[in-house]
C-alpha cells in the first residue's frame, strides 16, 4: 500500500499489482454467493474472502511487509487525535442531518434507519456465532477492504494519474452509491455522504495514511 508523496502522472508511478486485488475480491464473492443463503455460511465465506485478499496482499507486497505495517501503525499514532475528532464531527453530522430529514421532508421520503444498516441489524439479530461473524467481517473486515479499494486504489493509485482531487471527488461519490443501492428513500445517501467525505478528508489530510482511514471507518 504505497503512500507516497509522488504527483508526477505517469502510470509507471501506479502500484499495478495492486489492481489485482478487486478483481480477486470480485470473483471470489459472486463464486461463494451461489453455494448458499444461510447467514452464518454466507458470514464465513465472507471472512475467508478478505483473510485470502489480506494474504495476497502480503504476498505482494513481501519485499516491504514489515515496512509497510510498521508505517500504517506509526502513522495512525501520530494522526489518531485527528481521527477521533473527525469521528465525533461526523457523529454531529449525521445526528443533525437524521433530525432535518425526519421533521423537514415529507413523510414519505423519511426513514427510520437506511437499508443497508437494516440488512446489518438483521444479520446481529441471530444467533452469537452469526453475531461474531458478521461483527468481525463488518466492522473490521470490510473498513479495511473498502478503504483499500476506495481511497487507496482510486485516489493514491488513480490520482497518480487523473489528479488526487478529482479521484477523491470520485472516490467520495462511488462509495456513497454503493451503499445505497437498495436504498428505499433518495435521502438515505446523505449519512453515507457525510461518512465518505470524513473518510476522503482523512486519507488527503494525513498524506495518504490508509491505516488512518481504516480506523475511522471501523470507528464508523
Amino acid at each position: 500500500m504505497r503512500l507516497g508523496n509522488n504527483y508526477h502522472s505517469y502510470w509507471t508511478d501506479i502500484t499495478k499489482r495492486d489492481f489485482i486485488l478487486p478483481i480477486v475480491y470480485l470473483i471470489l464473492n459472486t463464486s461463494t454467493s451461489f453455494f448458499t443463503n444461510s447467514s452464518i455460511y454466507s458470514s464465513i465465506l465472507e471472512l475467508v474472502n478478505i483473510v485470502l485478499i489480506l494474504i495476497l496482499w502480503s504476498l505482494l507486497h513481501k519485499s516491504n511487509f514489515n515496512y509497510q505495517i510498521n508505517r500504517g501503525i506509526n502513522s495512525l499514532i501520530q494522526n489518531k487525535k485527528l481521527v477521533i475528532l473527525t469521528f465525533l464531527c461526523v457523529l454531529i453530522l449525521k445526528t443533525l442531518y437524521s433530525w432535518l430529514v425526519n421533521n423537514f421532508i415529507p413523510i414519505r421520503f423519511q426513514y427510520n434507519q437506511t437499508q443497508n444498516d437494516a440488512a446489518i441489524n438483521e444479520l446481529l439479530n441471530n444467533n452469537f456465532l452469526t453475531l461474531l461473524l458478521v461483527f468481525v467481517t463488518s466492522v473490521i473486515g470490510a473498513p479495511i477492504i473498502e478503504e483499500f479499494f476506495f481511497r487507496h486504489l482510486l485516489i493514491g493509485e488513480l490520482g497518480k494519474k487523473f489528479n488526487y482531487y478529482i479521484m477523491a471527488f470520485v472516490s467520495l461519490f462511488v462509495f456513497a452509491i454503493l451503499h445505497v443501492t437498495f436504498a428505499n428513500s433518495p435521502f438515505e445517501i446523505g449519512p453515507y455522504l457525510i461518512v465518505s467525505f470524513s473518510l476522503v478528508y482523512i486519507y488527503l489530510k494525513t498524506n495518504h495514511s490508509l491505516s488512518s482511514a481504516i480506523a475511522l471507518h471501523i470507528l464508523n
